[in-house]
């Protein structure tokens, strides 16, 4: 996660805890319809328009 934090990617406040949730969440997405969905949390983890996650 560091690396791609780093190399800005990755939001600097996400971290390596959330991401087994992120995964069930996507997962939990029956038929197929998980690519829309994992494309959403993908942008969701870029910096670009970011603002601080809640504690």
């Amino acid at each position: 996660m560091l690396p791609a934090q780093e190399s800005g990617a990755v939001c600097a406040d996400v971290t390596l805890e959330a991401l087994p949730c992120l995964i069930t969440m996507v997962t939990a997405v029956a038929g197929a319809s998980w690519p829309r969905y994992l494309a959403l949390l993908l942008d969701g983890l870029s910096p670009a328009a970011a603002t601080p996650l809640p504690a």
